[in-house]
């Protein structure tokens, strides 16, 4: 049975904690891959490749910031604040993505929108598990944030390819 907040001493699962911050390196892994495949294919417009790369490196930081808040042991509430930094900023990621996709495209695709619309659905899945996760000690719902990662990690791979594929 779940205890209230201020009566547990580790709300998160450490394993959970650990898969959640290698998902969220992985996204980041894959952001700055998209930037590497658009340096070497595309001849676009230096402000516009410097503004994106500038994106990617806020939240490379917020993403350090959220796994050191998230899997220290430092109480409740510090694990809870890694947990925010955790998902929420991950909705800059479809607008970043939507960058990218903006350097290398005249025109979105349908596969592009696609793309862009399942990192939606894991952002939306990711912040539901957030608020579940966050009342109960110890959370476990977790596994929805998990989810939610997931799916735009695989939304993010997916993307790299597109990237990749575009002329």
């Amino acid at each position: 049975k779940p205890l209230p907040v201020e009566k547990c001493e580790r709300q998160f699962n450490l394993i959970q904690s650990i898969v959640i911050s290698a998902l969220l390196i992985f996204i980041i892994v894959l952001c700055w891959a998209q930037l590497g495949v658009i340096a070497l294919k595309c001849e676009t417009v230096r402000k516009r490749k410097k503004d994106v790369t500038i994106a990617c490196s806020i939240l490379t930081v917020i993403a350090i910031v959220a796994i050191v808040l998230f899997i220290q042991d430092g109480g409740i509430r510090m694990n809870q604040v890694g947990l925010a930094f955790t998902v929420l900023p991950a909705g800059m990621l479809m607008v970043l993505q939507y960058s990218i996709f903006k350097l290398i495209l005249d025109h979105m695709t349908r596969s592009g929108y696609a793309l862009l619309g399942f990192q939606v659905v894991g952002y939306l899945i990711a912040v539901i598990g957030f608020g579940l996760s966050i009342s109960a000690c110890p959370s476990v719902l977790l596994s929805v944030v998990i989810a939610g990662i997931v799916i735009m990690a695989v939304a993010d791979l997916l993307a790299l390819v597109y990237v990749y594929s575009c002329k």
